[in-house]
């Protein structure tokens, strides 16, 4: 998991211009960002999403996700 994670510390939105859903969405702001003269992809991931708040949500659900497998030994 750690392999996955962007030097900025956040696991971001595959990127694929051609793609749809969510490669679609980060299309649009990777961009925007260009526009502003700023490269936001790294890898293949976008790592930044502009303020829209969708990494910090994506980053909230892992964190609940791994403590919850960590809690599962607890009551087994």
């Amino acid at each position: 998991m750690l392999s996955a994670q962007c030097s900025t510390g956040v696991f971001g939105y595959p990127y694929d211009p051609a793609g749809g859903g969510l490669k679609a969405t980060a299309a649009r702001i990777v961009e925007k960002a260009r526009a502003q003269g700023r490269n936001i992809v790294e890898n293949g991931w976008t790592i930044d999403e502009g303020g829209e708040g969708g990494l910090r949500t994506s980053l909230l659900l892992l964190a609940i996700a791994l403590l919850l497998c960590l809690s599962l030994p607890l009551f087994a």
